[in-house]
């Protein structure tokens, strides 16, 4: 079982779901709001909002390598449409990065990320977060 995340996240001072939506263009995947209960148990307070596009919608458990490299290429389209548009923010108030996250299950393993997605990230120098679990 191989499951791969990439989203867009922006965190901080966000305007709201239905502004954010519009200055990108694009619906979000998800959204929090600041002091909003959060987690399994709604027990932890969010601390700031946080808008979260996923890039690879249609992986499941059971994608395959080539899969997952051809999802992540299909991201670099919805990627360079949405970029350009976090000028339209003020860049102080929130923190873009582009989150990666691979849930595998299995004592080694990995993925390969494109260069085209490396090379479209780089354009707006914005941080990358990678989060690998083995289970």
């Amino acid at each position: 079982m191989t499951k791969l995340n990439l989203s867009l996240r922006l965190r901080g001072e966000l305007p709201t779901l239905k502004e954010t939506n519009k200055i990108l263009g694009i619906q979000a995947s998800s959204f929090y709001q600041k002091g909003e209960l959060v987690g399994r148990n709604k027990k932890r307070t969010q601390p700031h909002d946080v808008w979260i596009l996923n890039l690879t919608p249609n992986l499941d458990h059971n994608s395959s390598i080539t899969d997952i490299e051809n999802d992540l290429l299909e991201a670099i389209t919805s990627l360079e449409a949405v970029l350009p548009r976090l000028e339209s923010f003020n860049i102080k108030s929130f923190e873009p990065e582009i989150y990666i996250s691979l849930l595998q299950e299995s004592d080694q393993g990995g993925f390969r990320l494109p260069y085209q997605l490396i090379q479209v990230i780089a354009k707006v120098n914005i941080p990358m977060t990678v989060s690998v679990i083995a289970i």
